[in-house]
């Protein structure tokens, strides 16, 4: 069986498997393909679709093999809703699960993405518990465990693994600075697991650099879950279990094979919510792979949501163009906390340092006109005021 006939029995399968559903019956979703251009014909499902469904409509299994139930939340309307069998929570295992990054049982890992609805904690927990590694579930955006707490376990524990957003890794090394310590040296972390936000290479390496350690970057969405991991290269290699299109975004019947485009992604390997050439929302380009690392699937550039892109007048910048541009510049040193805002015919960044006043404007190399200004430290990010947050603890009836 060659390649193509083998993906064109897995693509038929997730047709299958997803026409049992009540959302792919209404949608009139035909059972079988006889080519792969003719499944490129299939109109992609959309966040809108899911978003007015009921969302017992999108299972194709009963709900006694349910197991957990997430929600996406979009900027504004309503949310989407998401079912993992028990199943599919063990694939997620497989699909986090990276050699480069070397779990071990005598890794204690802190695991500080937020628990409620969102399903980063819950797959990565799932995922070092199967390694059998210990997990300090210490949830971000929880008044259980504020600053203070989670910096003393880091180091009293002596965690070795930190899994969280790329920000928080970045605010949790200058809360340890606050505090009178070094990333680097007063603590025992080997790796650190980020997710939830677009990384460009010159701030992982920020990151790398803050805490002295290797960087993995993981990503995907609550409806896929984690389609993506990075090697030691930094380079992000896919999933076997999706099938990624890159189509025009403006014609998504055309298909690109070179340079960026919309992201349609297919499940191949789900049981409680398949997708069929969903629509993710993200700008990205695949290409073969011809890294040398352990993992095989493609490599994929993720350029951001395509809500995010900046188009002034005929000119358009990816947020993935847009943080290459800022981090690579380096009159502006090293670039933690920043914002954006387009005002008029140009975009003005706001960057918190310590940069002295230039002579002239800073201006970033982007196809349109731009300026940065520089705050003062902690306007946009106030670490001071992280240290003095109350901690939540259990109701007490003695005055």
């Amino acid at each position: 069986m060659n390649v193509q006939q083998e993906l064109l029995n897995k693509l038929n399968s997730a047709l299958n498997h997803a026409g049992k559903s009540k959302f792919y019956q209404n949608k009139g979703l035909q059972g079988q393909v006889e080519s792969i251009e003719d499944f490129q014909q299939i109109p992609p499902t959309t966040k809108e679709d899911l978003r007015n469904c009921d969302p017992l409509d999108v299972l194709s299994v009963d709900m006694g093999k349910i197991q957990e139930y997430h929600e996406s939340f979009g900027t504004t309307g309503k949310p989407v809703p998401v079912w993992y069998s028990r199943y599919d929570m063990d694939q997620q295992v497989k699909q986090l699960n990276s050699p480069d990054l070397d779990v071990k049982e005598t890794d204690i890992v802190m695991i500080r993405f937020p628990y409620a609805i969102s399903i980063p904690a819950h797959i990565f927990s799932r995922m070092f518990i199967e390694e059998k590694a210990t997990i300090i579930p210490v949830s971000r955006g929880s008044l259980v465990t504020p600053y203070t707490r989670v910096i003393e376990m880091l180091k009293r524990l002596k965690v070795t693994i930190l899994a969280c957003n790329p920000t928080e890794a970045i605010v949790l090394a200058d809360v340890v600075k606050k505090l009178g310590l070094d990333p680097k040296n007063d603590f025992a972390i080997r790796a650190i697991c980020v997710a939830g936000e677009l990384l460009c290479l010159e701030r992982k390496q920020i990151i790398e650099e803050l805490w002295g350690c290797e960087v993995f970057v993981y990503g995907g969405s609550t409806e896929a879950a984690n389609v993506f991991v990075s090697c030691k290269k930094g380079h992000l290699h896919c999933h076997e279990d999706f099938y990624i299109e890159v189509v025009d975004p403006q014609d998504t019947t055309k298909i690109r094979t070179e340079g960026k485009g919309l992201m349609l992604i297919t499940l191949l390997n789900k049981e409680a919510f398949p997708l069929i050439r969903y629509n993710t929302g993200d700008l990205v380009e695949l290409h073969k792979n011809t890294c040398d690392c352990r993992l095989s699937g493609d490599i994929l550039i993720h350029h951001g949501r395509e809500v995010d892109q900046i188009t002034i007048g005929d000119n358009s910048a990816t947020m993935l163009e847009i943080q290459t541009a800022l981090y690579q510049k380096k009159e502006l040193g090293i670039v933690k906390y920043w914002k954006m805002k387009q005002e008029q015919n140009e975009l003005v960044f706001y960057v918190e340092g310590e940069v002295e006043k230039a002579s002239k404007e800073i201006t970033l190399n982007l196809p349109f006109p731009n300026r940065v200004h520089i705050v003062e430290v902690g306007t946009i990010q106030n670490i001071e005021q992280l240290l003095v947050t109350t901690e939540l603890r259990k109701a007490s009836y003695i005055m």
